[in-house]
């Protein structure tokens, strides 16, 4: 019975892996693939805004929170106290 067990788990383990060691299902290629995903990973990164982390007290606290706002976040933020 525990070989049994043993032969389905493995199988089991063996059939997924060997269906993923087939050849990618797009057309294009591997590499301009990862070409495309770096522009557009550096467009997106240079449209966030830089953020900016204080530590901020509580009133009534000796513990501090860790808080990363934008410049402009910082200014509402800062308005409010």
């Amino acid at each position: 019975m525990r070989a049994f067990a043993a032969t389905l788990l493995l199988s089991t383990l063996t059939v997924p892996t060997s269906a993923l060691a087939g050849e990618p299902e797009d057309s294009e290629k591997p590499s301009e693939q990862t070409t495309k995903d770096l522009q557009t990973t550096q467009k997106v990164e240079k449209s966030k805004p830089k953020k900016v982390c204080r530590r901020v007290q509580d009133t009534g606290s000796r513990s501090s929170k860790r808080l990363c706002l934008t410049r402009e976040q910082w200014q509402e933020f800062n308005n409010g106290n």
